[in-house]
């Protein structure tokens, strides 16, 4: 047991310099310029639909514009040829509706306009911000490959420890360890904890049932129920 426990005490420290690694401000950095790409790109996308239902609308508009504008060059010409004082009235009520409307399509098509003119300033303050991200990712990622040297000597001498325990440790028990492992558990065996008659898992500190601690007894290590990891007992206490 004692070897499958070292060998369990180096792959925590390998997995410490991992941690530090991926927990390092040169990390941070890469993994905020990400979001800010991932971010970037959805935003672009909702500015590109924006930006067509504008100009969508803008055109519409204009072309409601225009047909008031012949209208109107219209009724000038019958107001010319009418001489009946309430046809012409009716005439020139016709001609002030009809210049309302054309004020009312200038307004939105202004308000068209600073929607535009909001929407291009929004892209290109993302693209800045996206530029901007995108060169600090650059050196965090030269920075960061330096911090991952800083470490290689002492990690390719701990696998080389890992490597040469391996060789010592019962084939059946190494398993084990390789099986709560592969589920990402660490650490994989831990020491049973007992308070009087009771005694728990080390890890998740879950009660084992009587039918486990005769097993556990007998055999030295269980598996738990609830976490998976291997319980033992330590002989040395």
């Amino acid at each position: 047991m004692n070897k499958i426990l070292e060998y369990q005490r180096i792959e925590g420290e390998l997995i410490n310099i991992d941690k530090k690694i991926s927990q390092s401000n040169s990390m941070k950095v890469i993994n905020q310029a990400n979001d800010i790409a991932n971010n970037a790109k959805s935003e672009m996308k909702e500015l590109d639909k924006k930006a067509g239902e504008l100009v969508s609308s803008f055109n519409k508009l204009q072309d409601i514009m225009q047909k008031n504008i012949q209208n109107i060059q219209n009724l000038e010409k019958q107001k010319v040829e009418v001489a009946d004082k309430q046809q012409l009235r009716k005439l020139y009520d016709n001609i002030k509706t009809v210049n309302n409307n054309l004020n009312i399509i200038e307004q939105r098509l202004n308000d068209i306009n600073k929607n535009i003119d909001w929407v291009l300033k929004k892209f290109q303050k993302i693209k800045g911000n996206v530029s901007n991200s995108k060169d600090k990712k650059i050196k965090a990622q030269q920075d960061l490959e330096e911090y991952k040297k800083s470490f290689d000597d002492k990690k390719v001498k701990l696998q080389a420890q890992l490597d040469s325990l391996k060789k010592e440790i019962p084939q059946n028990v190494f398993k084990l360890y390789q099986k709560v492992r592969e589920e990402n558990i660490y650490p994989a065996f831990v020491e049973a904890n007992q308070e009087g008659d009771v005694i728990r898992c080390g890890g998740c500190k879950t009660q084992i049932p009587v039918a486990g601690i005769n097993k556990l007894k007998n055999d030295g290590y269980i598996e738990c129920e609830r976490c998976r990891r291997i319980i033992f007992i330590n002989q040395d206490k």
